[in-house]
């Protein structure tokens, strides 16, 4: 589950590099595979 300060940590660098949030947010899935 996302907590709200996670959430603002994925918007917020959205507009700066949508680059490197697409990065991020794989990286965040990732772990949340293997965390299972």
């Amino acid at each position: 589950a996302l907590k709200s300060g996670e959430r603002v940590e994925i918007y917020r660098p959205l507009i700066a590099d949508p680059k490197e949030v697409r990065k991020q947010r794989a990286a965040k899935v990732k772990a949340r595979k293997y965390s299972q």
